[in-house]
């Protein structure tokens, strides 16, 4: 049991979401000093994230955050009631998992 919920306590911990702050997004408040008026490659993409109301990865970061809270949300419910011995709940649960430790070890 203690090797049971450090195991699942500890892929939580390690999956758990980090929301960037998006601070390599924002243009230099001093400017570069350059006045022209055609807007670089980078300046468009900032202008086209900004059309769109989402900073970029921020739906990875909500998707990883719902995946996260459903697999929470498993792990606190099997405080109450074991249901490992039902495939249909244990399967997906560790996949989702595995799923949230994979997306953590690439982005790290």
């Amino acid at each position: 049991m203690v090797f049971y919920s450090a195991f699942i306590v500890g892929a939580l911990l390690l999956s758990a979401p980090r929301f960037s702050t998006g601070e390599g997004d924002r243009p230099d408040p001093g400017g570069s000093g350059d006045n022209s008026a055609a807007p670089s490659s980078a300046q468009s993409n900032r202008l086209a994230d900004s059309r769109s109301g989402a900073p970029n990865g921020c739906l990875q970061d909500s998707i990883s955050f719902a995946l996260w809270l459903g697999v929470l949300g498993w792990a606190l419910q099997g405080l109450v009631e074991f249901g490992l011995y039902i495939p249909g709940l244990a399967w997906p649960a560790f996949a989702f998992m595995g799923l949230l430790l994979a997306r953590r070890t690439a982005i790290d």
